[in-house]
């Protein structure tokens, strides 16, 4: 298996290290302070290594994506207000 470290969840290949947002290793001792920064300061980031099945997160990926091409209609029957 390809090092998940160089792998997007579509399946592309990815050199981290020249990425525009915070790429953090689940597997590093500080992820959690990591994951804290990057909020506070970009308010997004990038996971490797999360030991997720390569075809649970592509599935993930497809069903995030025909949501958000979903006409506004659709989407509006399941927003909840209340838990925003």
């Amino acid at each position: 298996l390809p090092d998940e470290s160089k792998i997007t969840a579509m399946g592309d290949a990815v050199n981290w290290d020249q990425a525009t947002i915070p790429v953090i290793d689940m597997k590093d001792a500080e992820f959690v302070r990591k994951v804290s920064e990057a909020l506070q300061n970009i308010g997004f980031f990038a996971l490797v290594n999360t030991g997720m099945d390569h075809d649970v997160l592509e599935a993930s990926y497809r069903a995030s994506e025909e949501f958000f091409k979903a006409p506004m209609h659709l989407k509006d029957k399941i927003c909840k207000p209340e838990l925003n």
